[in-house]
């Protein structure tokens, strides 16, 4: 019973984390209308860029959890 306290615990905190980033974000967008629209559309190189930053982060973290078994 504690465990699933700890867990549902947990879980409430993660939630309530990503509702505040989403507020925050929800707040930027409306107040900076021009910020939230410009650099984010795709097709960008700066979307480009993060996108292979990204795929290079998670195979290089695969490879060392698949070498680790």
């Amino acid at each position: 019973m504690a465990l699933l306290a700890f867990n549902l615990g947990v879980e409430a905190g993660q939630l309530s984390f990503v509702a505040a980033v989403l507020v925050l974000y929800q707040a930027l967008r409306l107040t900076l209308p021009k910020l939230a629209d410009g650099p984010h559309q795709p097709g960008t190189p700066g979307m480009g860029v993060m996108g292979y930053a990204i795929g290079t982060a998670s195979v290089y973290w695969l490879a060392e959890r698949v070498a680790a078994f």
